[in-house]
């Protein structure tokens, strides 16, 4: 069997090759998993999950086959992503950003949220000795829960006890493989977005060095403790959040790169749906989602500084301090945020006035500033709901009609598209984003997150059944800015 494989090889020498490349491929493995932290194995799992999209693209793409192959593709990036774990959930979280401009079968990746298994007690007792010269939890706090208590891809999270205190905090520690398998993970989410840009001929690369800069910000805790408390100033510079929103006071001499230290909150996840409604009643529930549009609205019109994260586990709920009749909003994890320039800010600002008023000089003027060439398809996408030059937000737009220009859309006895027109209507829609994406060279920035963050308001208020009209709201505060 030997000599087959090795063609004219003696056995005996086949056998030595075939034992020898075992062991430079187990030694690589080794090497990979022990000073690499796996970076080379999940490089490799990337790139076979990309070979199999652009197989399935190149030979089994076709009438008949479009939803399935999409569908295919979408699940193998998603996969991969959870399976890599790591910087990998923010690359997918990243994609998910763009999905409303990829076919329907993407649109999974809104889903996935920021959690992950937890790492080892002793992973995370080596990095406070690499943080505090040396010392072991148990040093430094009077207690230390060796399990966490939360886990996403980066980091995960422990209760403690300050010394000489019964005052509680949470210490958020980054898991150490992160810091090794950065480089090789921003290089393979940079392979995958220029596949997909290829696959879809639709330009994606774009955002890539805004995002890149964003996600290694997001590894510097130092920054994110300097964001909770610009926020937090920020919201009680507005009379109405006060008392009604609250973020964690952070201790600064027990915070670094790798280590934040803030104050422990205990409440509960705003996405426990059911727990939220028993406790605090309809009412109550509307309230708190009106303020998390409001907060939204401020930092978007009034302070530029932007929360691009604003998922339900990065929410608590519990009851106010000095009123518990009352439920007041914990906002978590501020890692990710946008700082507008106030040009920016104040453009967005007449956008949606613009939008809301029917005023379709104004939009059409940042628009084509912004170097946007469908102003429809930015309002759809802003708004997230049906807008047209002529109706607004006040009268009816049909989508094939109005926003694709197709007259002759047949439908099945079940009222479903057929794949051929599916298929037409994905590709007229191609044809929009396109132009819509014409000139990405002035397009703001910002605009990456922004969008991110529009769809996580729109998402946390779906999940409640959507108890206020956000773009009402939104609206307003634009307005009054």
């Amino acid at each position: 069997m030997a000599s087959k494989i090795y063609g004219l090889l003696p056995g005996r020498r086949a056998a030595r090759v075939t034992a020898a490349l075992a062991g430079v491929g187990l030694g690589l493995w080794a090497t990979d998993r022990t000073a690499f932290s796996s970076a080379g194995e999940r490089s490799l799992r990337t790139l076979g999950a990309g070979l199999q999209i652009a197989y399935l693209y190149k030979f089994d793409f076709g009438p008949g086959t479009y939803e399935r192959v999409h569908k295919r593709a979408a699940d193998l990036i998603l996969e991969t992503c959870k399976r890599n774990s790591g910087l990998y959930i923010k690359f997918a979280q990243q994609i998910a950003t763009v999905s409303n401009i990829l076919p329907p079968q993407w649109s999974a990746f809104r889903t996935l949220y920021d959690q992950a298994p937890g790492v080892p007690y002793d992973a995370v007792v080596r990095v406070f000795a690499e943080e505090f010269g040396g010392l072991h939890p148990d040093e430094v706090f009077d207690e230390f829960e060796s399990q966490p208590r939360a886990s996403a891809s980066i980091a995960q999270v422990h209760r403690a006890r300050l010394k000489g205190s019964n005052e509680y905090v949470a210490v958020k520690i980054q898991k150490p493989d992160v810091a090794v398998q950065v480089d090789a993970d921003l290089f393979s989410f940079k392979v995958v977005m220029y596949l997909l840009q290829e696959l879809f001929d639709l330009k994606l690369t774009w955002t890539l060095p805004t995002i890149n800069k964003h996600l290694l910000e997001e590894l510097d805790f130092v920054n994110e403790a300097r964001n909770s408390e610009l926020a937090m100033t920020n919201l009680m510079a507005e009379p109405s959040f006060k008392g009604v929103v609250h973020i964690p006071k952070i201790y600064w001499n027990l915070t670094t790169k790798r280590i934040m230290t803030a104050e422990w909150i205990d409440g509960m996840n705003f996405g426990d749906v059911e727990k939220v409604r028993q406790i605090w009643g309809n009412s109550k529930v509307e309230g708190m989602m009106t303020t998390l549009v409001d907060v939204f609205s401020d930092q978007l019109f009034r302070t530029g500084f932007l929360a691009a994260d604003p998922h339900p586990g990065n929410i608590l709920i519990r009851p106010c301090p000095t009123d518990k009749t009352k439920p007041q909003i914990v906002l978590l994890d501020h890692g990710l945020y946008v700082k507008c320039s106030p040009e920016f800010t104040a453009d967005y600002r007449n956008m949606w006035v613009g939008l809301f008023s029917h005023d379709v000089e104004m939009v059409e003027t940042i628009a084509k500033k912004w170097g946007i060439g469908d102003v429809q398809l930015f309002a759809i996408g802003t708004l997230q709901k049906p807008w047209s030059k002529k109706a607004g937000l006040n009268g009816p737009v049909n989508l094939s009609r109005d926003v694709l220009h197709m007259d002759d859309v047949k439908r099945d006895a079940n009222g479903k598209l057929t794949p051929e027109q599916s298929a037409a209507m994905q590709e007229k829609m191609k044809e929009r984003v396109k132009k819509y994406l014409e000139n990405t060279d002035v397009i703001p920035r910002e605009l990456i997150f922004v969008g991110r963050s529009l769809n996580i308001i729109r998402s946390n208020n779906k999940i409640y059944g959507s108890p206020v009209n956000r773009v009402n709201l939104t609206a307003l505060w634009a307005v009054k800015m």
